[in-house]
């Protein structure tokens, strides 16, 4: 389980650091399956507008 979610995301691990506006990282099933599909990353204030 570890080595599937860090291959999923291992792009995003190096990106969000980098950023103040991140909220969260949601992993869904089409990311793990397709390389293609990267993880929705929900900036603060998207978040909030959810709520």
């Amino acid at each position: 389980l570890r080595s599937i979610l860090e291959e999923t995301l291992l792009e995003t691990m190096y990106d969000i650091p980098g950023r103040d506006d991140v909220a969260k990282v949601v992993v869904t099933r089409e990311c793990v399956v397709d390389d293609d599909v990267a993880p929705e990353v929900v900036t603060l204030g998207a978040d909030r507008r959810a709520s």
